[in-house]
């Protein structure tokens, strides 16, 4: 059951700093005075995930691995929505700290197993950071938020493979604060998991500041997935590209959020949305909200979105050519998330998604 004394004794257990246990508290009282988060967006779009947060059982290989960097406590959770998801996340969640130093490059892969995980990343001026994230299992439940500081002239790079079982609900949010000069590049994959929940939002705050949000998601089954990308433009001259595609099988449902919010200040600013979702069965669901808001009027902006089935001319074409219908339908798909996965080089992703494909 979750408490107060749980997080006291999992914040002793890591023998962290009393600062640190007093946000956590903080935290704690606000996840349990949050209401239960919704899952409908307008009168008809809505998924019914199976979640019970109160009653949500804590791993205690959760504590394992004692937080021992403190350095950075100005920034952690500064970016972050504070809502029932987040706030139990920060109660419990194991931290991490990865910084690249001035003009320095890194390559960092993280398979984290546990249950709930907070990594902040610092990326100093001019430095050049590569991270891979592995999502693997962990009980039912798994929570893990990122947040990126990418100041002057660096350049961040941070793609997640999320294949967890469909037992599982995952939970993830990704921010990063952009300063001038500097770029982040997501690319968000989800594969796995009964239900899984997915925020990528990245806020320009610094002069010629960019970001590319690319995403992938493959349900089959009865899997939801709830995923939101956002761009905030802060500044002027800042640039946004988000592209995000799926395929949905069996009775798979999917509801994704796009938004880019260009503000007051943010002349000169280019920001694009693009959406695509291809149904391979009569049930799978597809909602898709792309969203502009729009501030100043000297900006380029523009989204497009699009949910349809696979094209029968061209199934009938590759058959007519000697292909199996099978055959012929992972051509297509391999067709559809090439575009997308020519834009990052994650591993094994096309493997992956060919073998969830049968």
């Amino acid at each position: 059951m979750l408490s107060k004394e749980l997080v006291k004794k999992f914040s002793a257990d890591r023998k962290e700093p009393e600062w640190l246990l007093r946000r956590r508290l903080e935290a704690f009282d606000q996840f349990k005075e949050l209401p239960d988060p919704s899952f409908r967006y307008g009168l008809h779009i809505m998924l019914r995930p199976e979640l019970n947060l109160d009653n949500l059982e804590i791993d205690n290989e959760n504590v394992k691995n004692a937080t021992q960097i403190w350095g950075f406590g100005d920034k952690l959770g500064k970016l972050i929505k504070q809502d029932k998801f987040s706030t139990l996340n920060f109660a419990f969640a194991n931290i991490h700290l990865i910084e690249a130093k001035e003009n320095e490059q890194l390559n960092i892969e993280i398979a984290d197993k546990n249950q709930f995980s907070h990594t902040v990343i610092l990326a100093k001026p001019n430095s050049h950071v590569n991270i891979f994230e592995s999502v693997n299992e962990s009980g039912n439940y798994k929570s893990n938020f990122i947040e990126i500081y990418a100041e002057e002239g660096s350049t961040v790079n941070f793609a997640s493979l999320q294949n967890l079982g469909k037992n599982v609900n995952y939970i993830s949010g990704k921010y990063a604060s952009i300063s001038e000069g500097a770029k982040v590049n997501w690319f968000d994959i989800s594969l796995g998991a009964k239900f899984a929940k997915s925020d990528v939002v990245s806020f320009l705050r610094g002069k010629n500041a960019a970001t590319n949000n690319y995403g992938l998601f493959l349900g089959n089954q009865d899997q939801q997935f709830d995923l939101y990308s956002a761009a905030i433009h802060e500044a002027e001259d800042t640039k946004s590209d988000i592209l995000m595609k799926g395929i949905l099988k069996d009775k798979a449902k999917s509801l994704y959020r796009g938004l880019v919010k260009i503000n007051e200040k943010a002349a000169n600013s280019d920001g694009y949305q693009k959406e695509e979702v291809l149904l391979l069965s009569e049930e799978a669901e597809a909602d898709v909200i792309p969203n502009l808001e729009i501030d100043n009027g000297n900006v380029r902006c523009s989204h497009g979105a699009s949910i349809g089935n696979i094209d029968k001319e061209k199934l009938f074409y590759l058959m007519s050519r000697g292909l199996d219908k099978e055959a012929a339908v992972k051509l297509i798909v391999e067709g559809f998330f090439d575009s997308l996965l020519a834009k990052a080089d994650v591993r094994n992703v096309k493997d992956i998604i060919m073998e969830k494909l049968k």
